[in-house]
């Protein structure tokens, strides 16, 4: 994880991330930009700026839990070339079951509850410390 995108003015996308952290790093070829990505976010990663440029400049891990949809959205299959296609899947991890998927937390922040009853306390101070989610 990096803060890159908090010091960047205006809309802020991965891709651009990417693109500055490989400025940095140089073509090393043993330097990987590793995405990690909820399996809950697939859906919207159709809509991401750049998307299937950027499933070609890193390698994706997908988390999916327990219980969730095994396959890619079709418009992603749809749009995204055979290599992408092939990089995101080889990226697949099933985890089992955990408290605390990023996306409820934003639900839970955005429906007022300051303090999500799953949200592990340490979890909770680290993103009050930095001011993530709107700081709790």
């Amino acid at each position: 994880a990096c803060d890159l995108e908090f010091h960047r003015p205006g809309p802020s996308y991965t891709m651009d991330t990417v693109e500055q952290l490989r400025a940095e790093v140089g073509e090393d070829e043993d330097a990987s930009i590793w995405l990690l990505i909820g399996a809950d976010n697939l859906p919207g990663l159709v809509g991401w700026h750049r998307v299937a440029e950027l499933l070609e400049a890193v390698r994706p891990i997908v988390i999916r839990r327990a219980g969730e949809d095994h396959g890619l959205p079709p418009e992603l299959e749809q749009r995204l070339s055979t290599g992408a296609l092939e990089r995101l899947r080889a990226g697949v991890l099933s985890l089992p079951p955990t408290p605390g998927r990023s996306t409820d937390l934003r639900a839970a922040l955005r429906a007022g509850d300051r303090t999500p009853e799953d949200l592990p306390e340490a979890v909770g101070e680290y993103i009050r410390q930095r001011g993530l989610y709107g700081g709790l």
